[in-house]
């Protein structure tokens, strides 16, 4: 746990939103800073999945084609994302931590991307979806952070 506590506290702008995706795997008790990581990773997998159902819902709402054409890119980048995920998970567990860094950097842009993009709309976006890209950026912030510090 104080190692948790202490990997959330270095590694992210909100601690509470780290310590939460943390203890919520039940194995997080004996995590050594990979497996929080993982945890962390399998978080941000979770939200992106959360994020992506609902912009398919937008698209199916809005009128506005600009926004849809948003969305439907967000999907699309949020997919790649999940494979980037897979494999920063791979490299991170391999000790290979430059790769994994990079890989965390680049799901982080494609995701602040999105996140603008979508933004440009926000009178239009339910709150629930900016309020997960920020947690899904966040996350992908922490994660990055714990893996840099491994290198």
């Amino acid at each position: 746990m104080e190692l948790i506590s202490r990997e959330c506290s270095e590694h992210s702008h909100n601690p509470a939103t780290c310590m939460t995706c943390v203890l919520s795997d039940p194995g997080a008790g004996k995590a050594d800073k990979i497996g929080i990581a993982t945890i962390v990773v399998n978080c941000i997998n979770i939200h992106g999945h959360n994020l992506t159902v609902n912009m398919k819902s937008l698209v199916s709402k809005t009128e506005d084609q600009t926004l849809k054409a948003a969305c439907q890119d967000c999907i699309s980048k949020y997919f790649i994302n999940k494979h980037l995920l897979a494999a920063a998970q791979v490299a991170f567990q391999n000790h290979q931590h430059e790769i994994a860094g990079s890989l965390m950097g680049q799901i982080l842009r494609f995701s602040k991307a999105c996140g603008h993009y979508i933004r440009k709309h926000l009178s239009q976006v339910p709150v629930v979806v900016t309020e997960e890209i920020d947690l899904y950026d966040e996350l992908c912030f922490h994660a990055k952070s714990i893996i840099s510090d491994l290198i």
